[in-house]
């Protein structure tokens, strides 16, 4: 070797290397398969049947691969927790018909919907009257049907007012609405009045209160006076 150039006997010795590592070899895991030798630690991590891996599950590690699928369908007692909360699961997410509205729910959500969401659900008038009402007929109960001691006032001030008018209206609790047409009404008045002076005429102000007797009634309630005792015909 002495007489041999260095670079030609480096040059061998890497051949013969790489002559070993592409020579197959069996799995040293002993799964039966033939692997060369290059390749037999990526084979180990990833494909050998016999290569050591952890339930995913449980964390239970020294099981071969080849093992893991019996582990979980027998032995892991993860599995069994995963398996049975799935069922809860899907129970939970039945649809269940509402006994009141008939609507199809997620049996977990049908509590919420018939306490909250359900349209035939029965709900307090928020006016105190003491009765309960279905949820989608409340809304017309407070309106026009609701007994409680300050609606009737207001209902009674609203039929009052009426009377005072030269027209007829259909009465509603909705503030903004009566208020819009007081100020429709007012608008109209002054185009038929014009520029005449009536030296007899009513005050603004005291005009402006016998129209509007929401707010009259609120004020009557801000200063701790009966709304029932007011006189509007003054």
């Amino acid at each position: 070797e002495r007489s041999v150039c260095a670079v030609e006997l480096r040059r061998v010795r890497l051949a013969v290397r790489g002559r070993k590592l592409l020579e197959p070899v069996p799995c040293s895991a002993g799964c039966g398969d033939s692997i060369v030798r290059k390749n037999m630690k990526f084979h180990l991590t990833y494909h050998c049947r016999n290569r050591e891996v952890a339930c995913w599950l449980c964390g239970r590690s020294n099981l071969r691969f080849s093992e893991l699928s019996q582990h979980l369908n027998s032995g892991c007692p993860a599995k069994a927790q995963v398996t049975a909360l799935a069922e809860v699961n899907a129970a939970n997410n039945a649809l269940t018909p509402c006994v009141l509205c008939g609507i199809e729910i997620p049996k977990r959500r049908l509590a919420k919907h018939q306490q909250n969401e359900c349209s035939e659900r029965l709900c307090d008038c928020r006016y105190d009257c003491g009765l309960r009402i279905v949820a989608h007929r409340l809304k017309r109960h407070e309106e026009e049907w609701c007994e409680a001691p300050e609606i009737v006032a207001l209902r009674g001030l609203a039929i009052r007012s009426r009377k005072l008018r030269s027209y007829d209206r259909t009465w509603n609790l909705n503030e903004a609405s009566i208020e819009d047409d007081d100020e429709e009404n007012e608008e109209d008045e002054d185009d038929e009045d014009g520029d005449e002076e009536d030296e007899t005429k009513t005050p603004r102000e005291y005009v402006s209160v016998r129209r509007d007797p929401f707010t009259l009634a609120k004020m009557a309630a801000a200063s701790g006076v009966d709304v029932a005792d007011l006189d509007l015909d003054e």
